[in-house]
Parts: C-alpha cells; structure tokens; sequence
C-alpha cells in the first residue's frame, strides 16, 4: 500500500513513473489529521510534501508526524525554500529518523527503490546542532507544545505580563525562556529571558530551541514560528467598544482559536453572554493577578490545559513566592 499526502508538490508526485497511491490526501493539514488517518494502517511508502504539513516550519509539528508514523518509510518532498536546504534542518530529519528526503522529482523516483539507511545520510547529522538538542527534549514533555505565541487582541490585554508569568510558572518544572519581539522584557531584569526586534525573532527563537518551552509576546510579529497562539481579549465595556468600533470581522478571524480572557472578572453568567453574543468558545480566563508572585491556580490551570502536565506537582506550588529578590538582585 502505498501513500500520498501531498499539497503545493502534487504536481510532482503525479508525475512520478510506475508509482500508483492507494490512497492520496491533498490540502493542508495539521499533524494530529495526518496521524490519526494513517497511524493504524500498514503501507509500504507513505510520501510527504513537507507543504502539506501545517505551519511545516515549526520543526516540532514535523516531529509530530514521525513520533506516530514509521519514519522509515516516509519520503519526505521538501520545497525550495532556504529553510529546507539548511544544514540545521536537515540534521534534524536525521534525527527524527527521516532518512528519505528529496526536492526534486529525479531525487524522488530513486528513493522510492532505493530507500536510505543511517549511513547513506549520517553526514547530514551534527548533534551538536541546536535543534538537534530541541527534538530530543521535546520527547519528554508528552504533547505540550514547544513555542508557545501571545498577542494582544484589544489593546493593552496584558500579554507580556502573562508571558512573564506563563514563564515564572514553567520554569520551576521545565526548562523554559521567554522572548518579547520588542524591548519590554528587559524592564524584568531577568537574564534567563530575552528582547528581540521583530525582523529578528526568528532567529532568536532558533537561538533557545534547546529548551522545553519557549513563551513569545509577539506584539505585531508574525505568528508563523509559533506552534500554538494565545489571543488576548480584556473583555471591558471600554476595550471591547474600540475593538469593535469599525465591525466585528476580527470575531470571524477568532473563531477556532485559543482565546483568553485576560484582565478579566467575568462571572460565569457574563462569560455565558459573552461568548453567545460574540460566537467565541473561550479557552481560558485569567483575573487580574499579583504579577510579584508565582504559584496562581489560574497560571497553573492555564498550563496544564496546554499540556504541561508536571505543573502543579509538586509541594512548592502551593506557596505563593515572591518575585521581588528576582527583580531586585538584578538592578
């Protein structure tokens, strides 16, 4: 049984000579749609294109497909983009164990009969590498995700507070940092977390990929590196007037994402008439909080819902500790 996931490439794929899929998805889609469809199922070769893969550049989400596919047998097409002629990115499919890859039709009508083993791609490998470092300690934190984005929605909603404090939270149980594409984390005087322009944030996130988890208030940056994206919405009379002031597409833009409330004192009746009259399906919602202390139980249900499961384990959680002596050792 052979298999073809294909979406920007296809064209390629279907010029291939004496090979007929048994199957064939074409579209984008998210790693979860691609495991579930083909884990169970025995297939000889199972082609790729790296296009078909959502938000494909986040290198964890391609991680995602191989830890639940046998990736011995996957033939992963790549594009023409830098990022996959990279040395970086390559070292990384090798260890994922994806030894078949190709970027031309040439390359991929001889991997289909004749398959690489380790050696014909160790070259590739430099453990050594950061991201070979980032994969192998995403296998120890389950199904969190890695690089975890923040944006204000309505003005002012507090994401770089609740990054910060997203990040306090995790760094007792994870090995966690935090980037702001702007320069508003250096007013923390926390040298564990870091300041980026925004053209450059990428390669700041590349920077820390070593680490379990990677909080970002994006500000206006691009969301593309992000494996998840909180939104942020302080649900007041005030900011949800001006956020609305010229219609309300922004809702339709919301609908399927991880929206926050944030700042917010809404009781269960008002979060009912909120999310009816708006059409919006919360994911959290966060008071306003002491961001000197660490330990809130809305900090910790926030995470655990985005899979960190060793939040809120242990002894120490259930003390409220202040952040002062951090702040201030560091003036």
């Amino acid at each position: 049984m052979n298999i073809v996931i294909a979406n920007e490439r296809v064209y390629m794929i279907e010029s291939l000579k004496d090979f007929a899929p048994d199957e064939k998805d074409v579209g984008v889609f998210d790693p979860e749609q691609i495991t579930e469809k083909y884990k169970n199922l025995f297939y000889d070769r199972i082609i790729i294109d790296i296009t078909a893969i959502r938000n494909y550049h986040v290198i964890s989400n391609i991680q995602r497909v191989t830890l639940d596919l046998d990736a011995s047998k996957i033939i992963l097409l790549l594009d023409d983009s830098e990022l996959c002629a990279s040395p970086q990115f390559l070292s990384a499919l090798v260890s994922m164990g994806v030894y078949n890859f190709a970027s031309n039709l040439e390359s991929l009508e001889y991997l289909l009969n004749n398959p690489n083993q380790y050696k014909d791609v160790v070259h590739y490998q430099d453990l050594g590498r950061v991201d070979a470092h980032a994969l192998e300690g995403r296998k120890n934190i389950n199904n969190a995700y890695h690089i975890i984005g923040i944006k204000n929605i309505t003005e002012h909603a507090g994401a770089t507070t609740l990054a910060y404090m997203m990040y306090k939270e995790l760094n007792g149980y994870y090995e966690a940092t935090a980037i702001t594409a702007g320069a508003d984390f250096a007013f923390f005087y926390d040298k564990e977390i870091s300041c980026s322009a925004p053209e450059l944030l990428g390669k700041e996130i590349g920077r820390h990929a070593s680490k379990d988890v990677i909080i970002v208030d994006l500000n206006d940056s691009d969301e593309k590196f992000c494996d998840v994206v909180l939104y942020l919405i302080e649900p007041s009379t005030l900011k949800l007037n001006k956020l609305f002031k010229n219609g309300t597409t922004i809702l339709e833009t919301l609908k399927e994402k991880k929206v926050i409330l944030n700042l917010s004192n809404l009781n269960e009746v008002e979060l009912e008439e909120f999310e009816g009259e708006t059409g919006l399906q919360t994911f959290a919602q966060v008071s306003s909080l002491n961001d000197k202390n660490i330990g809130h139980e809305e900090i910790t249900t926030l995470l655990l819902k985005l899979g960190f499961n060793r939040v809120g384990n242990n002894e120490k959680n259930g003390d409220k500790k202040s952040i002062f002596v951090d702040l201030f050792k560091n003036i």
